[in-house]
């Protein structure tokens, strides 16, 4: 049984999490933004952050992932997921966020993610522009 909701949905859903309530977490993150849902992925360690984006529904995680504030780094929460569950959070996103994130990683822990991705070809293409070029092309528009 769930405790009550509190005041502070995004204290009560780590304080769950760091006692191993992982199903209650996810329960109670249907119900929320993916910005709340990052307030809660950045106030985890990286073990718990991890294993509770494994266990989101994968468009939720994703877009959370997209919240997540750089120096929470989830590229890395990406990548510790492994190539198949990275490939999906990737697949559910945009291409361009999809590369953002991908973008963070060195370039050797990106091929075993970019090998389960459905569009290969239009990540590689987005990753090959320079992130300078990128960002001249989209302020010219």
């Amino acid at each position: 049984m769930n405790p009550p909701a509190t005041d502070d949905p995004i204290g009560e859903l780590v304080a769950l999490m760091l006692e191993g309530r992982v199903p209650a977490v996810v329960d109670r993150a249907w119900n929320l933004p993916a910005a709340d849902v990052a307030d809660v992925l950045a106030a985890l360690p990286r073990a718990a952050r991890s294993r509770l984006v494994g266990e989101l529904p994968l468009a939720l995680a994703a877009h959370a992932l997209l919240e997540l504030p750089g120096d929470a780094h989830p590229e890395v929460t990406i990548a510790d997921g492994g190539p198949a569950l990275a490939g999906r959070l990737l697949d559910s996103l945009e291409l361009a966020d999809a590369a953002s994130l991908l973008a963070r990683l060195p370039v050797a822990d990106r091929e075993p993610i970019l090998a389960q991705v459905a569009d290969r070809e239009g990540l590689d293409r987005l990753l090959a522009v320079p992130a300078a070029s990128a960002a001249a092309i989209m302020s010219s528009r």
